[in-house]
């Protein structure tokens, strides 16, 4: 007997069991499925499924890991067990070490410039060339769909910049606030990244208020390293609803949390890590 929840990309979502025929296409029962804080256990084979839904599963051991390897369900109740290549362990270790030492170096103008993104390229190779990974684990590893969304929201934040509308924004802005004290600005930075990260993927609002800050700071005279700051911690500070980050839904599915759970425990802490950064900020990135 096993626990799995649904994933975001599960085909089962918006089907009932009846429909799927589960028992004889997977050769599994569904024991029971919880959602959103309630056991359903009687007539919930009418139900449809949803993205979150945790089912307890019950059949033969080698039948449930096929239904887990479909990826419709994500395991619960056992972690995947990889062994480990300590034999790899220095490969990977020496990769580590060179990549920051070249990165280092690099920018304390000791060697020539060497772009960030070319030494993490090539320390990937060389950790695949060694055996650390395998081709099929370093493909697993990336999420595609996240990578090619920050590319189309790049590209969307470049076409905003290029158009003007980016430089008509932040004129407009810094006509409106007036002799307003930068540090005021970038604390409504951090708060306008905070409150749009709850609703669209921290990189969407990353890409789009980055290009924003560094023309509102340069209108300003001022340092454009604060307004990035306070744009990428605001950007990963999603906690105070379960739609604002992936991880979020899955606990708010598995733990059977409610909405208002989020919001109790999220929002004081998301008020309180915006006033630390407001006036940590300035004081770690001086304007």
């Amino acid at each position: 007997m096993m626990e799995g929840i649904l994933g975001p990309d599960s085909s089962l979502a918006g089907k009932t069991l009846k429909e799927l025929n589960f028992r004889q296409k997977y050769g599994v029962i569904i024991v029971a499925v919880h959602r959103r804080g309630r056991n359903l256990q009687e007539r919930f084979e009418d139900v449809k499924l949803a993205f979150g839904d945790t089912l307890l599963v019950q059949g033969p051991a080698r039948r449930m890991q096929q239904l887990f390897d479909l990826k419709d369900f994500i395991n619960l109740s056992a972690p995947k067990e990889t062994p480990y290549r300590t034999k790899k362990a220095p490969f990977a270790i020496l990769s580590i070490l060179a990549f920051m030492f070249v990165s280092l170096l690099s920018g304390l103008g000791v060697i020539s410039p060497v772009p960030i993104v070319l030494t993490a390229l090539v320390s990937a190779i060389f950790v695949l060339l060694t055996g650390c990974l395998n081709s099929n684990e370093v493909y697993q590893a990336i999420e595609w769909k996240v990578l090619f969304l920050i590319f189309g929201m790049l590209g969307l934040g470049q076409a905003l910049q290029y158009s003007g509308i980016t430089e008509m924004i932040a004129t407009q802005v810094v006509k409106s606030i007036g002799q307003v004290d930068p540090r005021i600005l970038i604390a409504l930075f951090y708060l306008l990244a905070a409150v749009l990260t709850e609703m669209v993927s921290n990189n969407a609002v990353a890409a789009l208020l980055t290009p924003l800050g560094i023309i509102v700071s340069i209108q300003l005279g001022v340092d454009a390293r604060p307004f990035i700051a306070a744009v990428m911690f605001g950007s990963s500070a999603s906690f105070a609803t379960p739609i604002g980050y992936q991880t979020n839904t899955f606990v708010y599915g598995a733990g059977g949390y409610k909405f208002g759970d989020f919001f109790r425990a999220g929002f004081p802490l998301a008020v309180i890590l915006w006033i630390v950064a407001s006036v940590m900020i300035p004081v770690f990135w001086p304007l």
